[in-house]
């Protein structure tokens, strides 16, 4: 009985094996909510978040690329999914990033701070989801509370957001000119002799 007890908990502390089931699952739950964490998807399936942090880190690095066939199921990972996934966190891995920008060094110092700001940007990420914006547009000065984007300055953000997703779509122009060839007009009789030579 104490060798099964002994061979369930190896089993428990064996890292998983990647399959393309596993992956659609992670990239599925990224895609209901693009500021889902590492820690918070390895939660939900069960898996530990140093396992899906090795994976992805395996395949953005090149180590493993698609078709790889030492998975858990023994099918080779599909290219599709492997590229997604290698998308998925982005939230996660730019939080920092972001965060740096719109508040100030004195708050990131502070451990509790730091933890209210970034539930803050997590809420706003859910409701403006572009790593881009946020990394790309100018919110002016760096703030000791991002709290005001929630509420005094959310139509501004909504407007900035707004200008950066904007798509111009206009029809090209095309000039297509042919020249034509007018007959030569006959010129008007403006003295006494042009009017003799006709």
């Amino acid at each position: 009985m104490t060798f099964l007890f002994f061979f369930g908990s190896i089993k428990q502390l064996m890292s998983q094996k990647i399959s393309n089931s596993l992956i659609k699952e992670i990239i599925e739950l990224g895609e209901a909510d693009l500021s889902l964490s590492l820690n918070d998807c390895s939660d939900k399936l069960g898996v530990k978040g140093s396992t899906i942090s090795t994976w992805q880190r395996n395949l953005k690095s090149g180590k493993w690329t698609a078709g790889y066939e030492k998975t858990e199921d023994g099918e080779p990972l599909a290219e599709n999914l492997v590229e997604k996934f290698k998308k998925s966190f982005a939230f996660s891995r730019s939080s920092s990033k972001i965060l740096r920008r719109l508040v100030t060094k004195k708050c990131l110092n502070n451990r509790s701070c730091f933890a209210k700001q970034h539930k803050i940007l997590k809420r706003l990420f859910k409701k403006y989801p572009s790593v881009p914006f946020w990394l790309h547009v100018d919110f002016g000065d760096p703030r000791d509370d991002i709290l005001l984007f929630i509420g005094k300055a959310e139509f501004q953000l909504k407007k900035k957001y707004i200008d950066f997703n904007a798509v111009d779509e206009y029809t090209p122009f095309t000039y297509n000119y042919t020249k034509e060839d007018k007959p030569k007009k006959d010129k008007l009789p403006k003295t006494i002799w042009d009017f003799y030579k006709k």
